[in-house]
């Protein structure tokens, strides 16, 4: 839309906020509310915010269902208080916008920001607290001993932790060229996940409080290579972490085998752990987008519904932070994870969300294999587009093959297309690579899942116990183990993972389980382990 007439429409951000026309007349005052929805726009400096942050930010003690009613309600209210203005605010199912063309942001001056904008509600602010603190133009604050530092999404300097990976030979023998490709497979693996500044170096190059992560080949009598990952922080009481895993040696083109390439993953997921514990241990309040995403990966997969909504939170402050494709993708599979906890949740809803968060994901990370996995994962599980995804999971692996999450969500798509033998073999892939990280349960439940549909009754009933172990709150396991018992006969068995499954999914039914072609247990169903008369005993 072109300026015309009384536009652009400006708003003033500093002292009482108010929406003026060109010609300086002020448009009709505005509800708090709605006054406070624009300002969370005005902000940012996209002038885009998603419904969910706003609705976050402005109705955090309400469910999702009344948040989103109430912004609907805004949203009538201020285009009926701008008038013919009234198009310059733009929304779709995802976001809300103003238009360039047509707003000019003033923030000039030495008043303070959004003076006397007061919603009652902790999120907004707690936001309004952190945008103040970062304003260039407020008066300067004398340092204390009791300061810490204070980070603003999107504002505040972003501290990049430096890592440096040794490999403990040097030069062109076997052993030095084995720990350096190794190393650089570690360096990939950390620049698909983190923000860290990453480089391959020697031990006295590392400065004091530098991150280390070193590398050492070992051979031994067995004909197997052993492989060391250690990591410190120079000069520091950073904890330290060590493994080490024994396996076939690499071919000639040093590709290395599952049993080093999990070694990789765990030295990566243990080291995001250890950051984050470290940073806190050193009450430091700048919290970075590689903290944010481990803490989010945590609440996500936990299995704890009520843990998801945070973990969407942390990673849209990520995506705010750093503008990584990582965290939209991350959130796509946040979606998926509902929409298999859930069976009933709103489909259509997660479609339109995921369809957003993958086509800019994809764009910002095209060939980042976690972002790959995590598409496939939606464009299967939301919009049942399984020729996309078996293309987009291969690619993921074929990206990165030490990455665990590219074969889990291969072995779905695989699943998908009914190629049962091949799905099995990429989970136990990923199951050997996931093992002794917070993504096995996962990968254990693929292979609890392929087993049942190659008719492997004994595999499936083992991996499924072992899902539910150490995930007791994650439902699919709870389902296949009552069907997977009953169908062995182990009725007892299968009682008591229905009283588990209905403490979590108090709406369940054996009936709806035998009947219900959109409950999700296709598989025990296309394995041949569905038997409604002993379903109907228990």
């Amino acid at each position: 839309m072109e300026p015309t007439g009384d536009f652009p429409i400006k708003f003033h951000l500093r002292g009482r906020f108010r929406v003026e026309t060109a010609s300086g007349r002020e448009l009709t005052p505005l509800a708090t509310k709605s006054q406070a929805i624009l300002a969370l726009i005005a902000t940012e400096p996209k002038l885009t915010r998603t419904r969910s942050w706003i609705q976050d930010k402005l109705w955090s003690r309400s469910d999702a269902t009344h948040g989103a009613g109430s912004l609907r309600t805004e949203l009538v209210q201020i285009r009926r208080a701008l008038g013919p203005a009234g198009s310059a605010l733009h929304s779709n199912r995802l976001a809300l916008s103003l238009d360039h063309n047509v707003v000019e942001i003033i923030e000039t001056g030495s008043a303070e920001l959004l003076e006397g904008l007061d919603v009652k509600d902790p999120e907004f602010d707690n936001w309004l607290s952190c945008l103040r603190a970062a304003d260039p133009a407020a008066e300067p604050i004398a340092p204390s001993a009791e300061m810490v530092p204070v980070n603003v999404l999107g504002r505040a300097p972003r501290p990049h932790k430096e890592i440096v990976i040794i490999p403990h030979n040097t030069g062109e023998e076997l052993l030095g060229r084995i720990e350096t490709r190794f190393a650089e497979i570690i360096c990939k693996n950390l620049s698909e996940m983190f923000v860290f500044a990453t480089r391959i170096g020697e031990q006295d190059d590392a400065s004091e409080g530098t991150i280390r992560l070193s590398v050492e080949a070992i051979e031994n009598d067995t004909d197997e290579l052993g492989l060391r990952v250690a990591v410190d922080r120079k000069g520091t009481s950073f904890p330290p972490w060590a493994e080490m895993a024994f396996g076939s040696w690499p071919d000639k083109n040093l590709n290395f085998r599952s049993d080093h390439l999990g070694l990789c993953y765990r030295s990566i997921d243990t080291l995001g752990h250890l950051l984050v514990r470290s940073t806190h241990a050193t009450h430091h309040s700048a919290v970075t987008s590689d903290e944010m995403l481990s803490q989010a990966l945590t609440k996500m997969f936990s299995m704890s519904p009520e843990e998801f909504d945070a973990a969407d939170r942390l990673l849209h402050d990520a995506y705010e932070l750093e503008g990584r494709g990582l965290y939209l993708a991350w959130r796509a599979q946040l979606a998926v994870i509902r929409a298999v906890e859930t069976p009933d949740a709103d489909l259509q809803e997660s479609l339109d969300v995921c369809q957003e968060l993958c086509a800019k994901a994809m764009s910002d990370e095209p060939t980042n294999s976690h972002v790959l996995a995590a598409v496939a994962n939606a464009r299967l599980m939301i919009e049942n587009d399984v020729a996309a995804a078996g293309e987009l999971s291969r690619l993921a692996v074929v990206s990165n093959s030490a990455n665990p999450f590219a074969w889990s969500s291969w072995t779905d798509a695989l699943l998908f297309t009914g190629e049962f033998e091949k799905a099995h073999a990429a989970a136990r892939t990923g199951q050997l690579l996931a093992q002794g990280g917070r993504f096995r349960f996962w990968a254990d439940f693929g292979v609890a899942l392929t087993a049942t549909g190659i008719g492997n009754l004994e595999t499936a009933i083992r991996n499924a116990e072992l899902t539910r172990a150490l995930s007791p709150r994650f439902r699919p396991p709870l389902r296949y183990l009552i069907g997977l018992n009953a169908s062995a006969g182990n009725l007892e068995a299968a009682r008591k993972h229905l009283g588990r499954l209905r403490k979590l999914e108090p709406d369940f039914s054996v009936d709806r389980m035998i009947n219900d072609e959109t409950y999700p247990v296709s598989f025990l169903r296309r394995g041949g382990f569905m038997d409604p008369d002993r379903l109907r005993d228990l």
